[in-house]
């Protein structure tokens, strides 16, 4: 018997029939741009690339471990999904920005994200960017959450404090980019999460200061 997303819907809504290319991208299966222009007519018709963004950031699979290789088939999935809407990036460095950011949204990390590579070039590029459209806000927050958790779970001395503050006022300045809520990408519960976890990590940081002075 085939899965059905809700009991008794329409045929038209089975599950896997519906969503072939989000269920390719959680088993690491690559799908084309016209497999997914299949699966278009399911997203608003205003900025699709946002959405499908969004979309694919659905769900994580947990018997993933290995980011490495997550991070490539986000890689895949991003470059089907530009090709689909008819999107050139700036450069690489923007489609990075997309491709970490789904793969970061979609992995399934422990507490304290510590699968996640603090690769300093590649954050350094990412704060280099003029984060100012609702694909870029979702994409820069995922990896914000996920580094910054990283860094601050890592032990002292191999922590670079000032890429971490660098980093955490990037990400407070992204969230509040998009001021109109009816616009910015992430969710109420999310946005109240990371505001109280700034505080802490403010927190952190003037208390670390003290101690590094006294």
């Amino acid at each position: 018997m085939k899965e059905k997303i809700v009991p008794n819907m329409e045929p038209l809504f089975l599950s896997y029939e519906r969503h072939k290319c989000l269920c390719g991208f959680l088993t690491m299966q690559h799908f084309s741009s016209e497999d997914f222009a299949k699966e278009l007519r399911y997203l608003p018709e205003d900025n699709r690339f946002y959405h499908g963004l969004c979309y694919l950031g659905l769900y994580q699979n947990i018997g993933v471990d290995d980011f490495s290789a997550w991070l490539d088939n986000a890689r895949s999935a991003i470059s089907a999904l530009a090709e689909a809407f008819g999107l050139e990036f700036e450069n690489n460095v923007e489609k990075e920005l997309y491709a970490w950011g789904l793969a970061a949204r979609s992995f399934p990390f422990d507490e304290w994200h510590s699968a996640f590579p603090v690769d300093e070039e590649v954050l350094h590029s990412f704060m280099e960017m003029q984060i100012d459209t609702k694909e870029k806000v979702w994409a820069f927050y995922n990896v914000g959450t996920a580094a910054l958790d990283k860094m601050e779970f890592t032990r002292g001395e191999q922590r670079d404090a000032s890429l971490f503050i660098q980093f955490m006022k990037k990400d407070a300045g992204c969230q509040n980019g998009l001021r109109n809520p009816q616009e910015n990408p992430l969710r109420h519960g999310e946005r109240r999460n990371r505001l109280w976890r700034m505080k802490k990590l403010s927190c952190w940081l003037k208390e670390r200061t003290f101690w590094s002075s006294g």
